[in-house]
């Protein structure tokens, strides 16, 4: 793996979970982790990932496996 592109997905997934700490949302940063996500993540990503958080924070866990599993292809 390039190592720019390790360095922003390393930074992409420090962003998810910080803020999945704030929201104490930590069941669904692991719901992301399992589903395998975090290969795919950028700093982009993340934001979205995390927008979406705030969005979806009372929907159900199929939205966020939909979202993972597009993100992850």
């Amino acid at each position: 793996m390039h190592k720019a592109l390790e360095g922003d997905r390393l930074v992409g997934l420090l962003v998810v979970a910080g803020i999945a700490f704030c929201f104490n949302s930590v069941q669904k940063l692991l719901f992301i982790i399992v589903k395998k996500c975090i290969d795919a993540l950028t700093v982009c990503e993340a934001v979205r990932v995390c927008m979406l958080s705030k969005l979806l924070k009372d929907k159900s866990a199929f939205l966020w496996h939909e979202y993972c599993f597009i993100v992850g292809e």
